[in-house]
């Protein structure tokens, strides 16, 4: 049910990692993700936190370092392994680990729970985000993280010009090596990267999680919470405006993003740059070219004996693209234009430092939203 726990047990692995040689950095990182999320971190003092899905417990940390009475749940046997050794290290004595899937755990209510990572793309996923809720107490917040097609189209075409690249290599660690060497340089170009190369690559490249039918968006977590809950805050980025009265304590917070969300899902393209005027821009018909060429890209990996006929439809549909934004998202069609030459080029020549669009575009693939659990008055 969980692609993502079978693949990192299927190849011992939990690729995770975070850069904390830094700690304070490390920290400030995520205390500006929460602060994203409207969770300054007094609010974590003597909570009772759980976090589902831990990893290597490196976000983890940061939640001990703020005064949290944190719990894990991780069942992962390396990213066990490693969260021990971690908050050895850390001398973090104070904590519960479970080993096991969330369906399994039967704790008590927490004040916060995180579920980081993995809900947008398992395959019983109305069922975790319906354990996790149960997990909340009244007041107490709920923070998962969302994908959207959009943020993850950029990726996806490293993903394809990977695939491509690897194709001919029959193990698993050759084809690391080989795409770790192909896209590390890539990576410095990414503000504030914090993974190693080799887990970036298993993570993103060839973890088969990225092809699940139905991703889990912002908009369709809202949708999928009812009345007794409400949005507090969103990250990566926070682009929901709030221009209610304070005292209109009605305001369908829901209903105003989810229209946001629609008119402003074409920002999750490409990170690290400000809100673009889509005046001019047919969102709708971006979108619907972004979802056809995922269909093709997912084909094309799928296949035992690649088919260069697929690869041909995502040149044409990039193509389609490009005329549609080269004069009103330059940087986009630099992107697109690059790409139609690296997928064009044979993969034993193919030399990306030759593509500095295609190297240095990154998409927004990833939103966190936090949800509060109302309180009965």
């Amino acid at each position: 049910m969980n692609r993502i726990l079978d693949f990192y047990r299927e190849h011992g692995i939990s690729p995770v990692h975070q850069d904390i040689s830094d700690f304070s950095h490390h920290c400030a990182r995520r205390e500006k993700l929460y602060r994203q999320l409207g969770m300054p971190t007094v609010l974590f003092r003597k909570a009772d936190v759980l976090e589902v899905g831990t990893g290597g417990g490196y976000n983890a940390a940061a939640l001990a370092q703020w005064g949290g009475h944190l719990s894990m749940v991780e069942p992962n046997e390396t990213a066990q392994n490693e969260i021990v050794e971690l908050f050895r290290e850390r001398k973090i004595e104070e904590y519960t680990l479970y080993k096991e899937t969330v369906e399994q755990h039967n704790g008590k209510a927490y004040d916060i729970v995180i579920a980081e990572g993995f809900l947008p793309t398992i395959e019983n996923r109305v069922e975790v985000l319906d354990k996790l809720k149960s997990l909340v107490r009244e007041s107490g917040i709920l923070v998962i993280t969302c994908q959207d097609e959009m943020g993850m189209f950029v990726e996806r075409m490293k993903r394809l010009a990977g695939h491509m690249a690897v194709q001919k290599i029959p193990l698993y660690q050759d084809k690391v090596a080989k795409l770790v060497k192909m896209f590390e340089p890539q990576l410095k170009f990414c503000h504030g990267m914090s993974r190693p190369a080799e887990d970036w690559v298993q993570d993103q490249l060839l973890c088969e999680d990225f092809n699940c039918e139905d991703v889990l968006n912002l908009e369709k977590a809202i949708r999928s919470m009812d009345d007794k809950w409400d949005v507090l805050g969103c990250s990566s980025p926070c682009f929901f405006s709030d221009y209610s009265w304070y005292k209109d304590v009605g305001y369908d917070y829901k209903k105003s993003y989810c229209e946001q969300y629609v008119r402003k899902s074409y920002n999750l393209i490409i990170a690290g740059r400000e809100e673009i005027d889509t005046s001019n821009i047919d969102v709708s018909a971006v979108r619907k070219s972004v979802e056809k060429i995922r269909e093709l890209e997912i084909a094309y990996e799928n296949l035992k004996h690649k088919e260069e006929k697929y690869i041909h439809e995502i040149i044409c549909e990039l193509q389609k693209l490009y005329e549609r934004l080269k004069v009103d998202d330059k940087e986009l069609a630099g992107f697109l234009r690059e790409t139609m030459e690296v997928l064009t080029c044979e993969p034993d020549r193919l030399d990306l430092n030759e593509y500095p669009n295609f190297c240095k575009c990154f998409g927004r693939s990833q939103q966190y939203i936090s949800f509060v659990k109302k309180r009965n008055y």
